[in-house]
């Protein structure tokens, strides 16, 4: 029964949710109080059975209210006006109610003792509704605010993945131009391999995560091309642990840092070129290395030598892990590596 209760509440909207949950700790708050004020166990029960489902109806009342005038700017000069007189208004009805109701809960629970003032219920009444109502207006806001960063960030990461896809493009449709009038058999094989990339990224139109397994399928086709261009020239190799194959990551993900390994590391050094690309997952933490042939630039942060690829990168890295990633850049001997730490789910915008 009560995991069948429970189910029932978590498919109920947020509002309605903590709307229950708060008026029954305040039942219970009340019971407590009430039982103290008037030293009758009986009449302290019996008023919050009345007054709680009261508040509760007329609190949501006001939701109905304040949802059609539209309160998503804040506490506003204009926006308190409304607070204080539609709380003024949810007071009055509370007092009506509670006149004609309250002799009646008296009666039935055998208590003669004087009820409270008339000053003290408006009151009382009063610091509920009021509080209630900013409460819930600045809530409301709040997430309205949330909701228009998130569209912000949704958009700026659709942006930013854009970028990608012309670039790869252009750059793959060059190197398979580049083969077809010596070694069509090989431009054939690149086209296919690029096929394989374009059907992923259709795949993902509409997605800004996915697994690792298809980063790795999508990073794989474009060393194909690339190995099928420079041949025994790039040597490369791939080593993935099986555990990280499922992890939700940021869209095109590995393909930018091998595709700057090409681009930079192996044109700064002679063949035979090395690149190597290691995925470990440990304790909800995704390291990912990518070492390549070549020499890096001490300056080459200040001088922009990452590209669209890699930079681009690291700004959607910064909206999807927010102080859970790092991203790192190093000469390790005669290689470079590219590492990158990401700790936990990624956020989705």
């Amino acid at each position: 029964m009560y995991t069948f209760l429970k189910r029932q509440i978590n498919r109920l909207p947020l509002f309605w949710r903590l709307q229950l949950l708060g008026w029954s700790a305040y039942f219970v708050y009340g019971c407590i109080i009430r039982t103290s004020h008037y030293d009758h166990v009986a009449m302290g029960v019996g008023m919050s059975l009345l007054l709680e489902p009261t508040e509760f109806v007329l609190s949501s009342g006001l939701r109905l209210i304040y949802r059609r005038l539209d309160f998503h700017t804040g506490l506003s000069q204009r926006t308190l006006g409304y607070i204080l007189l539609f709380s003024v208004a949810a007071t009055a009805c509370q007092l009506v109610i509670t006149y004609f109701a309250a002799p009646w809960v008296a009666a039935l629970m055998d208590y003669h003792a004087r009820p409270s003032s008339l000053l003290t219920r408006v009151a009382f009444f009063a610091i509920i509704y009021l509080s209630w109502s900013v409460a819930y207006v600045w809530l409301k806001s709040e997430f309205a605010a949330r909701e228009v960063r998130a569209a912000a960030q949704r958009a700026e990461l659709q942006m930013l993945r854009l970028q990608l896809n012309p670039h790869f493009m252009f750059n793959s449709l060059n190197n398979i131009a580049t083969q077809i009038p010596d070694q069509p058999d090989t431009a054939l094989e690149m086209t296919h391999d690029l096929a394989d990339f374009l059907r992923y990224s259709l795949d993902q139109q509409r997605g800004l995560l996915g697994p690792l397994e298809h980063e790795v399928e999508v990073m794989t086709a474009y060393l194909k091309i690339e190995k099928l261009r420079f041949e025994e020239r790039l040597q490369y190799k791939v080593e993935v642990d099986a555990r990280a194959l499922p992890v939700r990551v940021p869209c095109f993900l590995l393909q930018p840092l091998v595709e700057n390994a090409v681009k930079h590391g192996l044109n700064s050094t002679a063949p035979p070129w090395v690149l190597e690309v290691r995925v470990d997952y440990k304790q909800e933490r995704l390291r990912i290395e990518v070492r390549n042939s070549g020499q890096l630039q001490r300056d080459w942060d200040s001088k922009q030598e990452l590209g669209i690829g890699v930079g681009n990168l690291r700004r959607r890295l910064a909206l999807h892990y927010p102080d859970r990633h790092r991203f790192e850049l190093r000469q390790e001997g005669a290689l470079v590596c590219a590492e990158i730490t990401l700790e936990g789910e990624p956020y989705d915008v």
